[in-house]
C-alpha cells in the first residue's frame, strides 16, 4: 500500500500507491488521530525538504498557520507546469484560512 518514492529535491519520501488507499486509511482513523498524523507529516517534510504541496496539505487538514506559508507556494508551482485547478485548490486553502489566521495588528 505504501511506497518509496524520491522527491523532486533528491530527499525520500514515504506515499501511498492510490489515492483511494490513501483515503480509505483516512477515513479509518479518528479525528483527533488525523491531526496528530498530519502534523507528524508536517514536521518530517519539513525536515525532508519537500515541495510546497505536501506540506499544504499537511498543514490544512489541522489547520495549522503555516498553510499560509506553503499554500501559495505551492499554488505558484501548480500554475507555473500549467496545473491551474490545483493552483485554484492552493489559493482556496489559503483563502480560507486568512481571516482564521490574519496578525491581530491588523487595521482596526
Amino acid at each position: 500500500m505504501l511506497e518509496h518514492r524520491h522527491g523532486a529535491r533528491g530527499g525520500r519520501l514515504l506515499g501511498y500507491r492510490h489515492e483511494l488507499v490513501r483515503r480509505a486509511i483516512e477515513s479509518s482513523l479518528s479525528q483527533p488521530r488525523q491531526q496528530l498524523l498530519h502534523q507528524k507529516c508536517l514536521l518530517f517534510s519539513k525536515r525532508a525538504n519537500i515541495p510546497a504541496a505536501p506540506l499544504a496539505y499537511h498543514a490544512d487538514a489541522p489547520a495549522n498557520s503555516e498553510v499560509l506559508r506553503f499554500a501559495p507556494i505551492a499554488a505558484f508551482a501548480a500554475r507555473s507546469v500549467g496545473r491551474h485547478r490545483e493552483a485554484a485548490s492552493h489559493y482556496q486553502i489559503a483563502l480560507r484560512y486568512a481571516d482564521v489566521f490574519a496578525p491581530t495588528s491588523a487595521l482596526a
